[in-house]
């Protein structure tokens, strides 16, 4: 997997003198970054304590010392590191640590937590010891009621014990399986079925009320592939965008039979009656070029993506859809090896997100924008998504740095988006670029916990 390839090297390196193997050394790097930054931060806007999350992170590493070090800022008792200490095999540490606990209640729960670990490790005798080990501590728990929820929390514990664990626990990683990239063969239904129009949630619940039928009929024959009885629900529509819905499930028909020109013919049908269609008309020539493109005929792909441009530019009142339109055309041109085209129409769909409102910064109380009034950051997530989907990186950063500087929240989805498409070395330059403080540390944090689940570190 590239992102073990050229990311993590999940490498035994031992350093001299260490017991623990350095298993994520990247990885290791953000965090120590996250945690220099932090150190005059209690707490971040989001309540999550730095000093916490660092030691956790670190723990879940098999960074014991570091994890030490992070939780010796902060109040919280390290049951993360009890348990990372055995997991890499330190059971002493973690005996020591548990009996410098004061309270007894919080001795308890850390040795059912580690309990519960060596379960999960395969280790159900010793986790019984440390189950027997609780029985005696809950003795001195002073109050009686806290003492007999403790009690059943103990038996309890005992009880599933018994039980086979549903997956095991050790200190080597073990990525999860993830899904081939590469995309489905079955391809999407021509148009957005939603619109783009902005709408009050009044008028979204009776558009929904109006198309859901309709919707259930047209998916009922799409299954059927009953091509005539999709055409008598596109003669009888009601509105112009209920016929839009029929003839673009038309199309879709067309088109998983590898069948362009008809698909193309039943596209230029869509009527223009007004900016949503004219859009969702946008949408299905430009669904048309593609299959064209599959078929081998650039020629006519060519023809159908400057048509679909053309509908696209004419439909200003809605801004959103367009920008959309064109990160649409833009990933059809690029699967088809059209990488200038790709470009100018990414960059067509990044000068209409310019002009649109930036979302207002509001309070909760005062949030009462309509359901589907779209703002500049929409926008920017769908043009770094397809810029990404193209692998056009120059694009995609700008879009990123854009986004960023309007919008203080958005850097989690940014790396997210580069996660996403496998490219931690983007995502950690981005972290890195961040200048505030606070957030740049809360992004490298998320950061390095989304990057140990992909690298398949214990679940702590």
């Amino acid at each position: 997997m590239k992102l073990l390839s050229t990311l993590l090297l999940v490498r035994i390196v031992f350093a001299a003198g260490a017991e623990q193997p350095d298993l994520y050394p990247q990885i290791r790097e953000i965090i120590q970054a996250a945690e220099r930054d932090s150190l005059q931060i209690a707490m971040l806007d989001d309540r999550s304590r730095p000093g916490e999350w660092a030691g956790h992170l670190y723990a879940r590493a098999g960074y014991l010392s570091e994890a030490a070090r992070a939780y010796s800022r902060t109040s919280t008792v390290p049951f993360a590191l009890f348990k990372a200490r055995i997991i890499y095999g330190d059971l002493a540490g973690t005996e020591k640590g548990i009996a410098s606990l004061a309270r007894p209640e919080q001795r308890l729960h850390a040795q059912l937590s580690v309990a519960d670990v060596l379960w999960r490790m395969g280790k159900s005798d010793k986790a019984q010891d440390f189950v027997t080990a609780a029985r005696k501590t809950v003795v001195n728990v002073g109050d009686p009621t806290l003492q007999a929820r403790l009690i059943t929390l103990i038996e309890q514990t005992a009880e599933y014990l018994k039980e086979e664990p549903p997956n095991h626990l050790s200190a080597h990683p073990v990525p999860p399986h993830r899904l081939d990239p590469q995309e489905s063969a079955f391809p999407p239904f021509p148009i957005t079925t939603d619109g783009f129009a902005d709408r009050t949630v009044k008028e979204v619940d009776q558009q929904a009320s109006a198309n859901r039928e309709l919707m259930t009929e047209i998916y009922h024959r799409i299954a059927a592939q009953d091509r005539e009885g999709l055409m008598h629900i596109m003669q009888t529509a009601v509105t112009p965008f209920q016929k839009t819905l029929a003839i673009a499930s038309i199309e879709h028909l067309l088109i998983q039979v590898s069948q362009p020109e008809m698909a193309e013919q039943y596209a230029i049908t869509i009527p223009e009656v007004n900016v949503e269609c004219r859009l969702a008309k946008a949408e299905a020539v430009n669904s048309a070029g593609a299959v064209w493109l599959r078929v081998g005929n650039a020629d006519r792909a060519r023809t159908d993506f400057e048509a679909a441009r053309k509908l696209a530019e004419s439909a200003r009142e809605l801004p959103f859809g367009q920008a959309s339109v064109f990160v649409s055309i833009a990933t059809a041109q690029a699967k088809g090896g059209l990488i200038a085209s790709s470009e100018e129409s990414l960059r067509a769909a990044e000068q209409i997100a310019r002009q649109m409102p930036i979302r207002p910064a509001v309070s909760l109380r005062e949030n009462q924008t309509p359901i589907s009034h779209h703002y500049r950051d929409e926008a920017y997530r769908e043009i770094l998504a397809g810029a990404i989907r193209v692998h056009n990186l120059g694009m995609a950063r700008q879009i990123a740095e854009l986004w960023k500087a309007i919008d203080k929240r958005s850097s989690g989805e940014i790396v997210n988006a580069w996660l996403r498409a496998d490219k931690p070395e983007e995502a950690m330059a981005f972290a890195r670029s961040i200048e505030n403080t606070p957030e740049r540390v809360k992004t490298q944090l998320s950061l390095a916990q989304m990057l140990l689940d992909q690298a398949g570190a214990p679940d702590i």
